[in-house]
């Protein structure tokens, strides 16, 4: 689940014009997406990353040709393609409303899965934001807008949500 952070700012109490605001907006989710990618996607694959993440299990069969043929049974980590694909940015875009992160040349076979075995949606695995890290996103997006805007009341101008209709970080 790739979290919608809606960002709600009073900028007539603020000071600031509106074009002000949305580059701050922006900034921010840049900053978010940034901060995603450093910080959170390395524990997509980690044991400790599957369980905050609730990946599905594997089957042993699956586990066993892995263990046998890498030495490992870490989570979305094969041969080690995709980790090593997923750590290189291709692009971080933004505005206003959200921003992405373009990670480069991610394998073909992260995009496919099969259902009727029961296969892992690889691409939504590894994706996944946890509701602690939802948190802490909005909570780092709401310490960055205030320090950028310099104010030490920050809880009364700004207010950072979930919701469906604000932006979003989003990850592809």
């Amino acid at each position: 689940m790739i979290p919608v952070i809606k960002v709600e700012v009073d900028n007539r109490k603020l000071g600031y014009s509106k074009k002000e605001i949305n580059a701050l907006t922006e900034s921010g989710y840049i900053f978010l997406a940034k901060k995603w990618h450093s910080d959170s996607l390395k524990k997509h694959f980690t044991a400790a990353g599957a369980r905050e993440y609730k990946y599905p299990a594997r089957t042993a069969k699956y586990n066993k040709r892995k263990q046998k043929k890498y030495g490992h049974q870490e989570p979305l980590r094969f041969s080690g393609e995709l980790m090593r694909r997923a750590s290189l940015v291709r692009d971080i875009t933004g505005n206003s409303k959200g921003s992405k992160v373009k990670m480069k040349d991610l394998p073909k076979h992260t995009f496919m899965y099969w259902v009727s075995a029961g296969g892992p949606k690889k691409y939504e695995e590894l994706v996944e934001v946890s509701q602690r890290e939802e948190v802490t996103m909005k909570n780092d997006l709401e310490k960055y807008m205030a320090d950028s805007l310099n104010k030490s009341v920050r809880s009364k101008f700004i207010s950072v949500t979930r919701g469906g209709g604000g932006g979003a970080v989003a990850i592809s």
